[in-house]
């Protein structure tokens, strides 16, 4: 029997498990429950023993080969402290959250030593704040090889910046850990999304018209190409909705935990589906479902005549960012037919990214040579001017 299958448990350890004695505890009982199917945890005071001193056994065969190879993926959850009837993150200046720390450093050195017995085959947190991460990282010289959290975080921070900065998101979470080369892992993908379309509804609609823009795009450049799979209703097929944003998501170097149960959704989020999509979109596509997803995520929804999500592949998106200090106009110059000759200004819709605030970001799709100008609300002075570089499909 040439096929087996391999899966890999998420076990989590949160708050009464922390502490190295309890970890070892709480993971025996799993263990147990797996009936065979990973390695025992040797007995006595791993705690306070060298790995080499273990006792591992060597894993018992079942009477019954499944065909399955279990590997067990261990998430320290972060640590929740209390200030008076309210939880708060741990301050390491605070006595009793500095214990509750110090617990959980613990339970991570003793997930590392688990790791390098290869009990366990991987070892990583969970919705960690940025001060648990500065803790972890002053007080263990060992790097999570994952960390699973909110798919705002991982937008904001893997994502090329679009949009609106989402409310809420915490700064240097993702820069910590693409700095530390952790891998993300963008929780609940679908219900996220779902639960949100009627908060944002034009950036809802806008993901589903370029499911169906993006599909005919790669229908017609590859008619017979197994990759180009989609849902039906009705005459229509399109992507759909998860598995865009799925893919947005592995484009960026993220992973994503849909949580599909259903036959039809685990087959459109199977890594086939989804691996294949990111690496069909163009980087014009990737930028309008980024403008997308943002919206969605914070509740900022889209204008209705925001412009994106035409037909057609022989345009580019042009990304503004506005890094002053006040709100800028975006003008575009185009030819004066007027008078037949030179240039002229013209406004740009605010529906369509003609203002941007301080700190936003705003996406244009135009076409190369295409020229802008930025202005400062204050006193009008021109900021900058602009030409797209980009061919057909690109991003600038």
């Amino acid at each position: 029997y040439d096929h087996r299958l391999e899966v890999h448990l998420l076990i989590g350890i949160s708050s009464s498990d922390l502490g190295g004695g309890d970890t070892v505890k709480s993971l025996r009982n799993v263990v147990v429950e797996l009936d065979g199917l990973v390695p025992s945890i040797p007995h006595g005071d791993l705690v306070n023993k060298d790995v080499s001193d273990w006792n591992i056994e060597t894993p018992t065969v079942p009477a019954v080969d499944r065909h399955i190879d279990v590997r067990l993926q261990v998430l320290l959850h972060a640590p929740h402290c209390s200030k008076g009837p309210t939880t708060v993150p741990c301050s390491p200046h605070d006595s009793g959250h500095k214990m509750t720390l110090d617990k959980w450093v613990e339970s991570w050195e003793i997930l590392k030593k688990m790791y390098d017995a290869k009990i366990i085959h991987g070892i990583g947190l969970d919705s960690a704040t940025a001060g648990d991460l500065h803790y972890l990282f002053e007080h263990s010289d060992i790097v999570p090889l994952m960390y699973r959290g909110d798919i705002s975080k991982a937008v904001d921070g893997y994502g090329r910046r679009m949009g609106n900065r989402m409310p809420g998101v915490e700064d240097g979470v993702a820069s910590m850990l693409k700095e530390k080369g952790v891998t993300y892992l963008a929780n609940n993908v679908a219900g996220h999304i779902l639960e949100r379309k009627d908060t944002a509804p034009n950036a809802y609609a806008l993901l589903q018209m370029l499911g169906e823009v993006i599909f005919r795009a790669h229908h017609q450049l590859m008619p017979d190409h197994n990759l180009v799979t989609a849902a039906r209703k009705g005459s229509s097929e399109y992507y759909t909705v998860p598995r865009l944003v799925l893919s947005y998501l592995i484009r960026h170097g993220v992973c994503a935990l849909p949580h599909a149960y259903k036959p039809e959704h685990l087959a459109d989020d199977a890594p086939e589906s989804v691996g294949g999509l990111a690496s069909l979109l163009t980087e014009r596509r990737v930028a309008e479902i980024g403008v997308a997803l943002e919206a969605l995520l914070s509740g900022n929804d889209l204008p209705e005549d925001h412009g994106l999500g035409g037909e057609g592949e022989d345009a580019s998106a042009v990304v503004f960012h506005n890094e002053s200090g006040e709100e800028v106009r975006l003008v575009q110059i185009v030819e004066d037919s007027d008078v037949g000759y030179g240039e002229k200004e013209e406004p740009i819709p605010f529906e369509k990214g003609g203002y941007v605030s301080a700190g936003d970001s705003v996406v244009i799709i135009a076409k190369t040579g295409d020229k802008f100008s930025a202005y400062g609300s204050e006193n009008e002075e021109k900021l900058g001017s602009f030409e797209v570089q980009s061919t057909n499909g690109g991003a600038d």
